[in-house]
């Protein structure tokens, strides 16, 4: 059972976890502002404690683009569902898009 365990959980942990997530995020945002569009009390979190830095809230779209066309490094994650639906306005924007998988839902989105 022990044997078991062992092989077992870390495939769940990394299949279930947002780790190689953050481990991708963390290497693309050190040179960076970054911001999130997360406001949920789970994932929010997590942002915060992957990342080992405070990661200002935007709750507005138009802020959002404000801060991509800046001219300033800025990187910002949010939801996949929310770039599919930005995407459009992103489109204008030189940018690049950063996941773990297919099957993560959040994105990292760096300006250039």
């Amino acid at each position: 059972m022990v044997l078991t365990s062992v092989a077992v959980f870390p495939i769940l942990n990394t299949k279930n976890s947002y780790s190689p997530f953050f481990d991708k995020v963390r290497d693309q945002s050190r040179n960076r502002a970054l911001y999130t569009t997360l406001v949920d009390d789970r994932r929010l979190p997590l942002v915060e404690f992957y990342l080992d830095r405070r990661v200002p809230v935007i709750r507005d779209n138009e802020k959002l683009f404000q801060l991509l066309n800046s001219g300033a490094k800025v990187g910002v994650i949010l939801y996949h569902k929310s770039y599919e639906r930005l995407k459009k306005n992103f489109a204008l924007i030189p940018h690049q898009v950063i996941l773990a998988n297919d099957k993560q839902p959040l994105v990292l989105v760096n300006n250039q």
